[in-house]
């Protein structure tokens, strides 16, 4: 009769040439040889799944720079910044009432054109003004401004151009802006990036 061995893990006798236990079924190869090559294995997984996240992350945050009043599209969705004013403030109701910056109002006419076959939601979180600094700006939501048409967040349906100012309170006029329009609501996959002079 053969030598015998222990069953790495049921520990039942074995023959000693047995690659697999009859009472387990478990194979009795180098454990430490085989977690080995399944660490690396997964390892390897996980790095070749990474890098193809990191190379489809990068075509996808891909920015569009432009400069203003050139029309950019994105999903059949028109983007043109028009113009900017810059204010110190706002009137309201017939100039009974003032919106009054902390510094001045960066006020960036846009127009959105959407032509797709399915409306869109714009709200001012598609909107981020950074300076040449590296701070962002979030849009002042002003409503009732005195001749001045405001950009209004909401539905823009299949055909329709919405049109007007968004206004930032920023403390340094001499910076440069760059206004970055993420116009997809749920993936922000438009990216476009104006530079506002």
């Amino acid at each position: 009769m053969g030598e015998k061995k222990l069953c790495k893990y049921c520990k039942s006798e074995i023959d000693k040439k047995a690659k697999i236990c009859p009472f387990c079924k478990r194979g009795q190869g180098n454990v430490v040889l085989r977690l080995l090559f399944v660490f690396i294995i997964i390892t390897f997984v996980i790095t070749v799944l990474a890098s193809l996240g990191d190379s489809s992350n990068s075509t996808s945050n891909e920015k569009k720079a432009v400069n203003m009043g050139e029309k950019v599209t994105v999903n059949d969705v028109d983007y043109i910044v028009n113009e900017k004013k810059i204010q110190k403030e706002i009137s309201v109701a017939s100039g009974y009432f003032k919106y009054t910056a902390d510094g001045n109002y960066l006020l960036i006419n846009i127009t959105i054109t959407n032509n797709s076959k399915s409306s869109i939601n714009i709200d001012s979180t598609d909107f981020r003004l950074k300076d040449e600094n590296g701070a962002t700006y979030s849009a002042s939501i002003l409503t009732s401004v005195d001749n001045m048409d405001m950009l209004n967040f909401e539905t823009i349906n299949p055909n329709a151009t919405e049109s007007g100012y968004i206004a930032y309170d920023i403390a340094n006029t001499d910076l440069h802006y760059t206004l970055t329009i993420d116009g997809d609501e749920f993936f922000d996959s438009a990216g476009i990036e104006v530079s506002i002079q």
